[in-house]
């Protein structure tokens, strides 16, 4: 690759670019080079990029920028830039470009009418970029500042519309709390406010394992005091499947659960330092079809409710049975809380309130499990005898079937599936 760096009168941080693709970009494995383009060249030459660099170009007379756009070397960055050449202006560069016609907008005195001179973070929003191409979405770049004239201002129109359209591609995205990469392909529509930077975000189409996220929403500047910028967006989620959930958010090769999933959220997520699962928040609801475990015994004991719970105690578990959820659910602060959550294989329907703890991977739930059938038939012989006695303290309160309190703790790995004493005691008592 060779870039030009382009000369002015003026110029202080040519030597600073040319020194960057020389020393820091030809490396094992990619070549390149500059050379400096003297701005009364008639031609930027047979290079594959130009920059344009920092300084006071002709003493920033007028304005910063305003006597180098005439420069003889221009018209030929300016076809370069048409003919799709790559232009990156830094600094006066950039001041350059803007008085040329190259960018929208104008630059004018800062608000304050102070030179500024400090250290900006800013956040990769886009490897879909050949400026970007090497660092990773999301990643924090902390690049300095210098300039008199660094107020962007743009008619009205312009700075209601400037857009930006774009496509990534992350081969190995991650969740530090889950920790499986994985690939995530994403298109965007979104519209940039040229005075503050906030984007609202038009549409967001993301695609990752088997499942498809559609979402709409924005990145605004985060409370007074805190760096960063807040993002909240809707999401829905109409075609995805529950493992691929699973595998952003537990440890285990295997994900606990199997099944198609459709999902509506509020997403919210403040600026900070801390990992991502400790700010997101989530306030949404869920459904999920034709579900299974794929821990074999948790699987296993779901065979074996749906078929005592229809009173089918003497056929052997051969049926492959298949749960629905559905149920609303808030996550904050890595605490996932399901204030109503309820899940039916053929025979009996559980209904539950609790949370999971998303690092702990702990589980406190409680609810009950609902039955077509009676306590009494879901066992045979003498235990059924025996069981006709309770079966008035469990009933459900149409007289029907079996209404049992229940509790689950434990963790996601080993959960204890329990009757709920306390409760089964209070019950008698009414």
């Amino acid at each position: 690759m060779k870039v030009g760096v382009v000369v002015f009168p003026g110029s202080n941080c040519d030597h600073d670019a040319w020194y960057a693709i020389n020393r820091n970009l030809n490396r094992p494995g990619h070549s390149a080079s500059a050379e400096f383009i003297w701005h009364d060249a008639s031609s930027v030459g047979q290079v594959d990029a130009v920059i344009l660099p920092g300084g006071f170009s002709y003493g920033d007379y007028l304005r910063c920028g305003a006597i180098a756009r005439f420069s003889p070397v221009m018209p030929a960055v300016k076809k370069f830039a048409a003919d799709g050449g790559l232009v990156l202006g830094i600094c006066n560069g950039f001041q350059i470009l803007v008085e040329a016609g190259l960018l929208p907008g104008a630059l004018i005195r800062n608000a304050a009418l102070k030179f500024v001179c400090r250290d900006v973070n800013l956040t990769t929003v886009t490897t879909n970029s050949p400026f970007t191409s090497q660092l990773e979405r999301g990643q924090l770049l902390r690049l300095p500042v210098a300039h008199g004239e660094g107020q962007f201002i743009a008619d009205e129109k312009t700075l209601d519309q400037l857009e930006a359209n774009g496509e990534t591609d992350t081969p190995d995205f991650t969740i530090q709390v889950g920790g499986h990469p994985f690939p995530l392909h994403v298109k965007y529509r979104a519209l940039i406010d040229g005075t503050n930077g906030d984007t609202r975000l038009e549409n967001i189409d993301a695609w990752f394992l088997n499942s498809y996220l559609h979402a709409v929403g924005a990145v605004l500047d985060g409370p007074k005091g805190e760096k960063g910028r807040t993002v909240s967006l809707d999401v829905a989620m109409d075609k995805s499947r529950i493992e691929d959930i699973m595998k952003m958010a537990v440890k285990s090769a295997s994900p606990p659960m199997v099944g198609a999933l459709k999902l509506n959220t509020k997403f919210l997520l403040p600026p900070g330092d801390n990992d991502v699962v400790d700010r997101l928040r989530l306030d949404g609801q869920f459904w999920i079809m034709k579900a299974r475990f794929t821990n074999y015994d948790v699987q296993g004991k779901i065979e074996e409710l749906s078929k005592r719970a229809r009173g089918k105690t003497a056929e052997p578990a051969k049926e492959r049975v298949a749960s629905d959820f559905q149920g609303r659910f808030k996550l904050g602060s890595a605490r996932l809380l399901l204030p109503d959550v309820s899940f039916d294989v053929p025979g009996a329907r559980v209904e539950l309130a609790g949370h999971y703890a998303l690092k702990a991977e702990t589980l406190d739930f409680k609810g009950q499990l609902l039955l077509d059938a009676k306590i009494s038939q879901t066992v045979t012989g003498w235990r059924s005898l025996l069981l006709k006695v309770v079966d008035p303290l469990f009933k459900q309160k149409d007289g029907s079937g079996s209404a049992i309190p229940i509790k689950i703790g434990g963790s996601r790995s080993a959960p204890d599936f329990g009757l709920d004493m306390h409760r089964v005691l209070r019950r008698g008592d009414d």
